[in-house]
C-alpha cells in the first residue's frame, strides 16, 4: 500500500511542477498546438490538394499529374513540421533542450526540402 501512496505523490508532483521543468499546462498547450496543425493538414489535404488533383486530371498533360503526385506528400508534411516548431517554441525550453530542438527542426526542414526535390 505504501508503494501506491508513493506513486500518488509522484503523480501529484508531476501535476503541480510538470516534467523536466515544464508545467503541465504548457505541455497540454503544446499538444493542442500540434493537434491544431494536424487538423490544418487534414483540411488542406482534403480541400486544396484534392481540388488541385481534380484540376490536373482535366488536362491532357501527364507532367502536371506527375508533379502533383510527387509534391503531395511533402506538402502534407509541411504543417506537421510547423506544428512541431510552434509546439516546441510554446514550451519555453531551457537553453540546452532549445538547442537540441532547434537542430531537430532544422533536420526536419532539410528532410522536407530534399523530399520535395
Amino acid at each position: 500500500m505504501e508503494q501506491l501512496y508513493e506513486f500518488w505523490l509522484i503523480v501529484v508532483d508531476v501535476w503541480q511542477h510538470g516534467y523536466m521543468g515544464i508545467d503541465l499546462g504548457r505541455i497540454l498547450g503544446a499538444l493542442g498546438i500540434f493537434l491544431f496543425f494536424l487538423l490544418i493538414r487534414r483540411v488542406f489535404s482534403r480541400f486544396v490538394l484534392n481540388r488541385l488533383q481534380a484540376l490536373t486530371e482535366r488536362t491532357a498533360m501527364e507532367f502536371d499529374d506527375a508533379v502533383l503526385l510527387a509534391l503531395k506528400n511533402p506538402v502534407r508534411f509541411f504543417p506537421v513540421v510547423l506544428g512541431i516548431f510552434f509546439a516546441l517554441e510554446f514550451l519555453d525550453l531551457d537553453r540546452e533542450t532549445r538547442e537540441f530542438s532547434g537542430l531537430f527542426i532544422r533536420s526536419l526542414v532539410v528532410f522536407l526540402i530534399f523530399w520535395t526535390l
